[in-house]
């Protein structure tokens, strides 16, 4: 088994891939020895970009597992989607707890966890359903530890993009009597306060929670 990522893994998740088991494609080396391709959270067939080309390519069957609405028609060979699931991290805990319920260990119980909080918004989303605080009572019997969790994917900002993130918020765009808020973060701005364009995940999150706000838009220049 490979595990295949089309961009580098931000700087926040380092902590789930410490033997460094994820590799970041390139060429179709992986999918050459590879008999399936399984696409987690990818609701259209686009966003896997050259893997989808590659794996079309050499006739590898392509299976995507998402809890997001499907945009694509007719290119994955299976999908395996449930809209009303909390997250794909769930499915995926789903199928184990079926076919092999002592699979889930302390390691994967992380990895599970961290899937589960990241799609609920550590359960302040919508979809915090009772499913996904039962998921999260069993795997933090393993021993996981929520707090050094949460600290690893919510407090690990620099200096530099607190100060960032203070220029974002003295220069938001408000609309439609402050029910929709827009920001533009473009390279030059990253250049200035020496951020990455991965360290700006979690802004939109922070300005969601002005009084009576409806919508969040982060426009991004990528390169």
């Amino acid at each position: 088994v490979n595990i295949l990522n089309i961009s580098l893994t931000p700087s926040i998740y380092k902590f789930l891939d410490k033997e460094n088991v994820i590799n970041i494609y390139s060429d179709d080396y992986f999918l050459k020895s590879s008999d399936m391709l399984i696409a987690l959270d990818v609701s259209k067939y686009e966003r896997i970009k050259k893997i989808a080309k590659d794996a079309k390519e050499n006739k590898i069957a392509i299976v995507s597992i998402d809890h997001h609405p499907k945009h694509t028609q007719n290119l994955f060979s299976q999908e395996i989607i449930d809209t009303s699931a909390n997250s794909t991290g769930y499915l995926i805990y789903q199928f184990i707890k079926k076919f092999n319920p002592k699979f889930i260990d302390k390691k994967i119980a992380l990895f599970l966890y961290c899937a589960l909080v990241t799609d609920t918004g550590y359960f302040h989303y919508d979809n915090s359903n009772p499913e996904a605080h039962k998921m999260a009572s069993e795997l933090v019997k393993t021993g996981i530890k929520p707090a050094e969790i949460y600290e690893n994917l919510y407090e690990q900002k620099s200096l530099a993009c607190v100060k960032l993130l203070g220029h974002i918020l003295q220069n938001l765009q408000v609309e439609y009597d402050g029910k929709v808020v827009w920001f533009i973060i473009t390279q030059d701005i990253l250049k200035e306060y020496n951020v990455k364009i991965e360290e700006i995940e979690g802004f939109c999150d922070i300005v969601r929670s002005i009084k009576n706000l409806k919508v969040c838009v982060i426009i991004k220049e990528m390169k």
